[in-house]
């Protein structure tokens, strides 16, 4: 019989975000397979978050919330560092009390700065983190005072997460930032796995109805514009990081209609620019 093991999550902000569901659907894939899953985070909010994180399947418990996410709209990067080591003391500390049983992992993600701190109050416990991509790499110095303060965030960033005791990647790509990224790290042989995010596949129901309604359920011009042929669909937020062009350019590069593609941008009603 397979064991079953007691799981914690560590995320930041539990929203609806793209990493909030890569660590939901793996939660929920882990209490599908008989292991206990609760999840800890600076920030939840029942009105605005996935529907899995509200069916019980597995426990939320918010610490951290407390403390602010910016000062005067600044320090981002440090107020999300001190609210998830807040989280991360009273995750050990649930332990700690006697009243729950020891994790057999905590999977820390975004935040690598809580990795030391987790190993260090619960040294049998161990620590996955999955990185998305390089922290340091999405803040810009456009100062000279900007720079300084991200020197120990970014030296931090560095080496909590060389002390996981697995590192994880969404992706390849995302696997060679990260050895040229961080290159001490690389020197001393520690190379991320991939762990591509999962995608959720509906029943053939779903799919069936999808099928037949979807010209009904989509506005006309979206309609028009799928119908004279090929369709790229990209679902973001659209953050200059994530260099769409880049994703397409290797796609389109490939097909003989590539002069024919026209994009089109559609923006949901509750999308704030």
């Amino acid at each position: 019989m397979t064991r079953r093991h007691r799981v914690a999550f560590l995320h930041p902000d539990l929203g609806l975000g793209g990493a909030e569901r890569l660590v939901v659907d793996a939660a929920v894939e882990l209490t599908r397979f008989g292991h206990t899953v609760d999840m800890y985070t600076a920030y939840y909010d029942k009105q605005r978050c996935f529907d899995e994180t509200r069916t019980g399947a597995f426990s939320v418990f918010v610490y951290g919330n407390w403390f602010p996410r910016h000062i005067f709209g600044r320090f981002y990067a440090l107020c999300a560092v001190i609210r998830c080591t807040i989280a991360a003391f009273f995750l050990a500390m649930r332990v700690w009390s006697g009243n729950i049983p020891d994790y057999d992992v905590v999977i820390v993600d975004q935040v690598a700065a809580v990795v030391p701190v987790l190993k260090l109050l619960l040294p049998g416990t161990r620590v996955l983190f999955y990185c998305h991509f390089p922290d340091l790499l999405l803040s810009q110095r456009s100062s000279v005072i900007k720079s300084i303060y991200r020197l120990p965030l970014d030296y931090l960033e560095q080496t909590a997460t060389g002390k996981s005791d697995l590192i994880l990647v969404n992706s390849n790509f995302t696997a060679g930032v990260f050895a040229e990224t961080f290159k001490r790290l690389a020197s001393q042989g520690i190379r991320p796995a991939v762990l591509y995010p999962a995608v959720a596949i509906p029943a053939d129901d779903v799919l069936t109805e999808a099928a037949s309604s979807w010209e009904r359920d989509l506005g006309p011009e979206v309609v028009q514009h799928i119908k004279k042929g090929p369709t790229f669909l990209s679902i973001n937020r659209w953050e200059m990081c994530s260099s769409l062009a880049l994703q397409l350019h290797p796609e389109i590069r490939c097909w003989p209609i590539a002069p024919q593609l026209e994009p089109m941008c559609v923006r949901p009603p509750c999308f704030n620019s």
